[in-house]
């Protein structure tokens, strides 16, 4: 962690607390985003291994003739 040199009046403090305020809104955001993300991703691996097993069911059943 960084150490800041910082004034100590009443400006300063509301500055750093309205950063602090925005960087915690911001990291929130980011965290929803990689959720989203995530849930798109796991639907697709899904949606791609029933299509995979479709298609070894169909590629199976016409070799065995």
């Amino acid at each position: 962690m960084t150490i800041m040199r910082v004034n100590p009046n009443r400006m300063e403090l509301l500055r750093l607390k309205e950063q602090l305020r925005v960087a915690r809104r911001g990291h929130k955001l980011l965290k929803d985003k990689r959720d989203e993300l995530m849930r798109q991703f796991l639907t697709l691996v899904l949606e791609v291994d029933e299509l995979g097993a479709k298609q070894k069911k169909s590629l199976s059943g016409r070799t065995r003739r």
